[in-house]
């Protein structure tokens, strides 16, 4: 029974190490209530995106290069959502996809957060990671796949990255569910 006990608590606490989950809320329904998640929106705004390590500039500061610094999330491409209006166009409708650029690709793109550049990472349907097998229609364009180094493309950034092997590499979350559609991390802006 112990053994048995265990084995579960071992398979859900690695379940949920590789398991991404949209944060969630009850909400009533006539006599029963039952959870609901968030929309596309509200999800991209608290997920928490690849790991950030200290690498060989913090060793001078007594930390070993594969320590955690943080945590690369998606505060700006969200604040470029609400900005040019088109988080208000995403709050009801759906199924959406969106394919969501870390803060650190935003302060490498070298210009504005157009409405037509951040719709360009919208796609207006829901697509899995598995599921894109070739170019994506966007709400402002068209992105080209590619599929290179067993890693998903579209146009130059690549779509959900896993850390393969032993290494610490990043990983980008994929395949997040919300109320209206999905969300993928990439590593770059999708120009238009």
């Amino acid at each position: 029974m112990k053994a048995t006990v265990l084995a579960v608590a071992v398979l859900v606490a690695s379940t949920q190490a590789f398991t991404f989950i949209a944060p969630m809320q009850a909400r009533s329904v006539g006599r029963s209530s039952a959870l609901r998640m968030a929309d596309v929106v509200d999800t991209l705004a608290e997920l928490q995106g690849p790991v950030l390590y200290w690498g060989s500039f913090g060793v001078s500061l007594g930390h070993e290069e594969n320590d955690i610094k943080g945590y690369d999330n998606f505060t700006k491409f969200s604040k470029a959502l609400a900005d040019t209006g088109v988080a208000k166009e995403l709050k009801s409708g759906g199924p959406y996809t969106i394919f969501a650029p870390t803060d650190n690709a935003v302060d490498d793109f070298q210009g504005e957060l157009t409405a037509a550049i951040v719709k360009n990472h919208i796609h207006e349907g829901k697509l899995t990671l598995n599921g894109i097998t070739d170019d994506v229609t966007t709400m402002s364009g068209k992105l080209t796949y590619g599929r290179r180094f067993r890693k998903t493309f579209l146009d130059e950034a690549k779509v959900g990255i896993i850390s393969e092997g032993a290494s610490c590499g990043q990983t980008y979350p994929a395949d997040v569910a919300a109320d209206n559609g999905i969300i993928h991390a990439i590593n770059a802006v999708l120009e238009c």
